[in-house]
């Protein structure tokens, strides 16, 4: 009886750590729809809610926030490229994540299907530390949908949503699906 006690006591103490350390990433929740300018960025990533997070540390250069960004880029012969991006990261517990969509010549509301070979992408990189890192994007055969609902370059905002397939190219079996994705960020430009 005693022996059955301990192992009893020994198998919650056992389940109470695993528990813990599984569980002590922050609880979040998406950001709501807006268009406002708001610097929010968010999705569901194979059922698990990712929005920008955290602060990013540097070896020379200090800590800054990880903040929602949306740039702008006149390139050489007046072509324009957007790319919306986060980062999402809790020191201490190695995750360092990133996200990244964008394509070029997107400058007004509508509807737009990423096609890689054109250069438009949806890229997700899992973890960044090098013995875990995994990085997924878009195919050839799965073209992620980005929607831009606000478009705005006097008020410098852009605001949407977006959805997608990724591969892993190390891995093709192996795939992270992007949904609810929604943003609402100032808006940058860079020449």
């Amino acid at each position: 009886m005693k022996h059955t006690f301990q192992k009893f006591f020994l198998l919650v103490f056992l389940v109470s750590i695993i528990s813990c350390c599984k569980d002590d990433l922050p609880d979040l929740n998406l950001p709501a729809k807006t268009a406002e300018g708001l610097n929010t960025l968010g999705f569901i990533v194979n059922e698990r809610i990712w929005v920008n997070y955290g602060e990013r540390c540097f070896l020379f250069g200090g800590c800054s926030e990880n903040k929602a960004q949306a740039l702008l880029i006149k390139q050489p012969g007046g072509i324009f490229e957007l790319i919306i991006s986060g980062a999402y990261t809790v020191r201490g517990k190695e995750v360092d994540q990133s996200f990244s969509i964008g394509g070029e010549n997107i400058t007004t509301v509508g509807i737009y299907t990423l096609d890689i070979s054109k250069g438009e992408k949806m890229k997700f990189v899992a973890n960044r530390y090098a013995h875990s890192r995994k990085y997924y994007v878009n195919s050839t055969q799965n073209y992620p949908v980005l929607v831009i609902n606000r478009f705005d370059t006097v008020n410098n905002v852009i605001a949407g949503e977006f959805k997608g397939i990724l591969y892993n190219p190390a891995e093709p079996s192996d795939i992270v699906e992007i949904k609810e994705g929604r943003f609402d960020i100032e808006l940058e430009y860079k020449k």
